[in-house]
C-alpha cells in the first residue's frame, strides 16, 4: 500500500511541476536560512560547555561605587586563594591569572607575538582542558614549563609531539637577562578547543601558559599577593550544592580585613556565572543580537510552512474530481487521508533533504560572511539534524491535515463537480490572513535590517575625535621595563623615524582600543579629602597627541622634560569632572597618596573605547611607572604600504630575534564593533531569505488565484473590462495585504530598534525615510513578484479563458 502511495505522490509532483517546486524550494529555502541562524546563535550560546562542572564556575567581578573608572572583569589579588584556604567547604577551586602579550622565538629563524597566561597550576584539572600530549595533574607544576595551544606548536615545530622542546620568551625584567629573555620547556600541549572558551582572554586566544611563579619575569612586585592589586582575573569552583549568595559575606569580610580603606570602601564584588559569559559583555549586546536572531530563525521557519500550507492546500483543491474518482470506484476515505498525509510529508523531507545540501554548499560562505571561521565548534550537529528533521515531519503533517480530513470527506457527488470548503469565515480568507502575517513579519524585519545597518556604519564612520587613518601600529616591542628600558626605547623611536614617508612616531602604553591599561585616582585639592576620582591613564610619550591627531583646547601637550616631574594633561571629560567650568591649565590635582601634579593642558574628548559606553574622564601622563607596549607609526597619505615594507625590514636590523608583529589602527577600531558587524551581516542575509521565501510563496500564490479565475477574468473580458482593469482586479488584493502589513510592521519595527538602539551611548535617531524607503522597496518587490502572472492573464484571449476546462 506505501508503495501505490509514492507512486501516486511521485506523478503528482511530475503533473503539478511548477506548483511542487515552488513548493518544496521555498520550504528548503527556510530550513536552510534557519539551520545557519540557528547553528549561529548555538555556537555562541553554548560556549563554555564543554568545561567540567560548568555550573560550579564562577568570576569573581567588581563593581566600582561612584562610577569609578576601573575594570570591571577583575578583583583583588590574593581574593581566590583566600576564599580557598579560608572557605574550603564552600569553594571547591581557584585559578586567578594575568595576560599579556609575549614575544617568543625557537632561538633561531621563528619569532610571533603571542598570548601569555601566568597563573596557578589548577588550571587544566579545574577547567577539564582536554591535552594532546602531557600530563594535566603536573603540567603546570614546574616553574620552568610551559603550556602551549596545538596551533603554537605547529607554528614552532610542524608537529604537536613537542614535550621536551624549549622556547624563548621575551620577559618584562631585564634583572634576570641582559636582553629579557627566558628559555622554557614544553611539559604539555592543548588539544583544539572551541572559540569563546575559557582560554579566550578579553576576546583573543591565549597560546601560552606558565606557573605564577614567574610573575617576577612580567611584572614588578608582588602581584598575586598584593591587596591593592585589582586587575587580577579570578575564578572559582564551588562546592557542590553551594549557592553563590553564600559567598557574599565571606568575600566582604576578607576584604575588609585585608584590603586598603579606599578599596574597600569602593569595591562590589559579585559572582558572575561562567555559563554564557561571554553573552553579557558590553551590556548584554551580543545576547539581545542572539535573542533577535533567533526570532528570526523562527519567523522565517514560520513564514516558510505558511508557504508550504498554503500551496499544499491549493494543490490538493485542483484534485477535488480525481477525490471523487476515487471514491466512486470504492476508495475509503481513511485511505485518501493517508494518500493526502504521505504526499504533504514526502514533499516536507525532500525539502530538508534538499535544505541539508544546500547548507553544506553555503556554510564556507556563511561562516566567512559573518566572520566566524570556528563556527560550528561549540555544536554537535547531531541533534540538531534530529530536531529539523523531526520539524520537517511535522509541519508535512501539519501542511496534509485539511485535504487529509476535509476534502477527503467531500461527497463523492460535491467531489466530482470540484466544489470545494470555503476556508473563509465571514469573508475573510485564511489564506490572506496567512499571507498578511508572513507580510507584517518580512516588512518587520526589512526595516530593522536597515536600522542595523545604518548603526553599524554610524560606528565605523563616525568621527572619533582622534585620527585613525595611515597608522601602523606594532605590538612586539621588547619590553625591557624600567627607566633604562624606557631609553633604550626613545632611541630605538628616533631611529625609525627616519624611515621615508614616515611623518611621526610615538612610544605609548596605550593605542585607542578601549583598553585602559591602568587606571588613576585624583581630587581636587579644593574639595573634601576624600573625594577622589578615577580616571583612564594613558602613558605616552610626547609625539602621541600629533601622531593620533588629537585636538588640543587648553595649554600644551607633555614633552619630555615632564617625565621627571608629575605633570598631566587631561580630557574634557576629566577637566569638567574636576574643575567643572574653570580652567584647568595651571591647577593642581592631588593623587592618591599625598603625592600633587600639575595640569599643563587639556584635550578635546574623543572615543578611546567603543561607542557603546559614553565617553570617560582620561589622563595623559609621560611614560607612565616607565612601561610601554607599542610604537604607533603615522605614514604619510598613500604611503602606509610602502612604510610598512620598509618598516619590516630595519625592525629585522634593529631586533634581529623580535617578530614584527603589526596591526593598522582603522582595522583595529572596527574589531571594536566586530560583534555588531557579525550581527549586521547575520540579520542583512536572514532578511534576503526571509523576503524571498515571502516573494516564492506570493508568485506560487498568485498562479494558483489566478488559474482558479480563468473564466472570470474571460466573462470580464468579454463584458468589456480592459487589460488594465483586469490587473487592478487581480492586484487589489494584494494591494489591501500590504497596507494592513505595513500599518502593523511601523510601529513594532519602531519601538523594537528604540529598545536595540538603548543599548548604545552613541546612536542614530530612527530615520522616517528608512521607513518609507523600506516600504516602498518591498511594495515593488511584491508588484514586480505578481506582475508578470497578472499582465499574462489580463492579456489572455477571453475566448481561451471561456474554453479553460
Amino acid at each position: 500500500m506505501l508503495k501505490n502511495y509514492l507512486k501516486i505522490t511521485w506523478r503528482s509532483l511530475v503533473k503539478q511541476k511548477l506548483f511542487s517546486f515552488i513548493n518544496i524550494i521555498g520550504l528548503a529555502i527556510g530550513f536552510t536560512a534557519s539551520f545557519l541562524i540557528v547553528l549561529f546563535v548555538l555556537d555562541e550560546y553554548r560556549a563554555n560547555h564543554w568545561v567540567r562542572n560548568l555550573d560550579r564556575q564562577y568570576f569573581i567581578e567588581s563593581d566600582w561605587k561612584g562610577g569609578l573608572n576601573r575594570p570591571g572583569m577583575t578583583t583583588l589579588g590574593p581574593l581566590g586563594k583566600t576564599l580557598r584556604e579560608e572557605y574550603p567547604h564552600l569553594v571547591a577551586n581557584y585559578f586567578s591569572i594575568d595576560a599579556l602579550g609575549c614575544n617568543v622565538s625557537n632561538g633561531q629563524d621563528k619569532h610571533f607575538l603571542l598570548s601569555l597566561q601566568i597563573g596557578d597550576s589548577t588550571l587544566l584539572e579545574m577547567f577539564g582542558i582536554p591535552l594532546l600530549h602531557g600530563d594535566a595533574s603536573t603540567a603546570l607544576d614546574d616553574p620552568n614549563g610551559i603550556v602551549i595551544q596545538k596551533e603554537v606548536a605547529m607554528k614552532f615545530f610542524g608537529h604537536t609531539d613537542v614535550i621536551g622542546q624549549e622556547l624563548i620568551l621575551g620577559t618584562q625584567n631585564d634583572t634576570y637577562h641582559p636582553l629579557g629573555k627566558k628559555n622554557y620547556k614544553i611539559t604539555a600541549v592543548l588539544d583544539d578547543l572551541p572559540e569563546n572558551s575559557i582560554t579566550d582572554n578579553l576576546g583573543d586566544r591565549n597560546d601560552i601558559y606558565i606557573n605564577s611563579s614567574n610573575i617576577h619575569y612580567f611584572r614588578q612586585g608582588d602581584f598575586f599577593e598584593t591587596w591593592d592589586n585589582f586587575i587580577v582575573q579570578t575564578r572559582i569552583e564551588l562546592v557542590a550544592g553551594v549557592h553563590p549568595g553564600e559567598l557574599k559575606e565571606p568575600i566582604q569580610k576578607i576584604i575588609e580585613a585585608r584590603a586598603p580603606s579606599h578599596i574597600t570602601e569602593q569595591i562590589i564584588p559579585k559572582l558572575t556565572p561562567l555559563k554564557g559569559y561571554n553573552l553579557s559583555q558590553n551590556n548584554g549586546a551580543k545576547l539581545r543580537m542572539l535573542y533577535l536572531l533567533a526570532a528570526m530563525a523562527a519567523f522565517i521557519l514560520m513564514m516558510a510552512m505558511i508557504n508550504f500550507v498554503n500551496l499544499s492546500m491549493g494543490m490538493a483543491s485542483r484534485r477535488l474530481k480525481e477525490i471523487g474518482l476515487r471514491k466512486a470506484v470504492g476508495g475509503n476515505q481513511r485511505q485518501l487521508m493517508f494518500q493526502f498525509l504521505t504526499e504533504s510529508i514526502f514533499f516536507a523531507l525532500l525539502a530538508y533533504l534538499l535544505a541539508l545540501s544546500i547548507t553544506q554548499i553555503m556554510a564556507p560562505y556563511y561562516t566567512t560572511l559573518v566572520e566566524k571561521p570556528m563556527m560550528f565548534s561549540n555544536l554537535a550537529l547531531r541533534p540538531m539534524l534530529l530536531v529539523f528533521g523531526v520539524g520537517a515531519f511535522v509541519i508535512g503533517l501539519v501542511a496534509g491535515i485539511y485535504p487529509a480530513v476535509v476534502l477527503s470527506g467531500r461527497q463523492t457527488v460535491a467531489a466530482l463537480k470540484g466544489k470545494g470548503i470555503s476556508l473563509k469565515n465571514r469573508g475573510i480568507s485564511m489564506k490572506k490572513v496567512l499571507l498578511t502575517v508572513q507580510f507584517v513579519l518580512a516588512s518587520f524585519f526589512l526595516i530593522c535590517s536597515f536600522i542595523v545597518s545604518r548603526q553599524v556604519d554610524f560606528f565605523l564612520n563616525k568621527d572619533l575625535g582622534y585620527d585613525g587613518k595611515d597608522i601602523l601600529v606594532v605590538s612586539s616591542v621588547p619590553r625591557w621595563f624600567g627607566p633604562a628600558g624606557v631609553d633604550r626605547m626613545l632611541d630605538v623611536r628616533n631611529q625609525l623615524a627616519g624611515i621615508p614617508g614616515l611623518s611621526i612616531v610615538s612610544l605609548s602604553w596605550e593605542v585607542p582600543d578601549g583598553r585602559y591599561g591602568n587606571d588613576i585616582e585624583l581630587r581636587n585639592p579644593g574639595q573634601a579629602e576624600d573625594l577622589f576620582h578615577s580616571f583612564g591613564r594613558i602613558g605616552c610619550d610626547e609625539y602621541y597627541a600629533s601622531t593620533y591627531d588629537l585636538a588640543l583646547l587648553e595649554g600644551r601637550f607633555l614633552q619630555d622634560y615632564d617625565r621627571n616631574t608629575w605633570r598631566i594633561v587631561l580630557n574634557e571629560t576629566a577637566a569638567n569632572v574636576l574643575f567643572g567650568d574653570a580652567p584647568a591649565v595651571g591647577q593642581q590635582v592631588a593623587l592618591r597618596g599625598s603625592q600633587e601634579g600639575e595640569v599643563v593642558g587639556v584635550v578635546k574628548d574623543f572615543n578611546f573605547g567603543p561607542l557603546h559606553e559614553p565617553i570617560k574622564g582620561c589622563v595623559f601622563s609621560y611614560m607612565a611607572f616607565d612601561l610601554y607596549r607599542y610604537l604607533s607609526f603615522e605614514a604619510e597619505p598613500g604611503r602606509l604600504q610602502e612604510v610598512t615594507a620598509q618598516l619590516r625590514g630595519k625592525w629585522e636590523e634593529v631586533f634581529p630575534q623580535t617578530p614584527f608583529e603589526h596591526f593598522y589602527m582603522e582595522d583595529k577600531v572596527n574589531d571594536l564593533y566586530h560583534s555588531e558587524t557579525q550581527f549586521k551581516k547575520a540579520m542583512e542575509m536572514a532578511t534576503i531569505f526571509m523576503i524571498s521565501i515571502v516573494l516564492i510563496g506570493l508568485f506560487g500564490i498568485t498562479v494558483q488565484g489566478i488559474a482558479s479565475r480563468t473564466k472570470e477574468i474571460g466573462v470580464r473580458k468579454v463584458l468589456g473590462a480592459s487589460s488594465f482593469t483586469i490587473w487592478k482586479v487581480l492586484t487589489r488584493d494584494y494591494l489591501w495585504i500590504y497596507g494592513v502589513a505595513a500599518l502593523v510592521a511601523y510601529p513594532l519595527s519602531y519601538f523594537a530598534m528604540d529598545n536595540w538602539l538603548g543599548g548604545f551611548a552613541f546612536r542614530i535617531e530612527q530615520p522616517g525615510e528608512i521607513y518609507f524607503l523600506s516600504l516602498m522597496a518591498f511594495l515593488i518587490l511584491t508588484l514586480l513578484t505578481i506582475a508578470s502572472e497578472v499582465v499574462k492573464a489580463s492579456n489572455v484571449n477571453p475566448v481561451d479563458s471561456l474554453r479553460h476546462e
